[in-house]
């Protein structure tokens, strides 16, 4: 193979690592959201079961 072919394959590596890294990003981004969602609602219930009170509620907490 020739210079011109051999760089044109680096090029083609670096892009494909460059999509594989930004593909990574996101689901750690998306992983990152998914905890955040789960640990403020859960907060909420906290401070919804804290504060709220009605007849007929259960003693235990969820």
């Amino acid at each position: 193979m020739g210079r011109g072919t051999d760089q044109l394959l680096e090029l083609l590596r670096l892009q494909h690592r460059a999509r594989l890294h930004e593909r990574r990003a996101l689901v750690i981004e998306a992983f990152v959201a998914r905890i955040n969602a789960v640990i403020v609602i859960r907060r909420l219930i906290c401070e919804a079961w804290k504060n709220h009170h009605w007849d007929g509620r259960p003693r235990c907490r969820p």
